[in-house]
């Protein structure tokens, strides 16, 4: 049985995808479950505001809006829409 060898600069670059990938892996759980820096589901809670919340309608008095028209009337749907279903044919 003859042994085969990877080539230098193929297990080089496997080596180095190989490093990487172990240190990516090191971070995440590092910084995930031992790092003391990483904030808690408590602290991205947002509490509700306090205050009560007023919109300014005076903004609908504005000329711009007082120009503004209704529609126009709907376009009606055509009563047929695509083609006549060949497999019912009526004889």
């Amino acid at each position: 049985m003859a042994f085969m060898f990877i080539p230098e600069r193929k297990r080089q670059a496997y080596l180095l995808i190989a490093f990487l990938a172990i240190g990516a892996l090191g971070g995440v759980l590092w910084f995930g479950f031992v790092g003391k820096g990483s904030p808690g589901i408590t602290e991205f809670f947002v509490p509700p505001p306090s205050q009560e919340l007023q919109i300014d309608f005076e903004i609908f008095q504005h000329p711009i809006f007082q120009e503004l028209q209704e529609p126009g009337p709907p376009i009606p749907f055509p009563e047929t829409v695509g083609k006549e279903n060949p497999f019912n044919k009526a004889e």
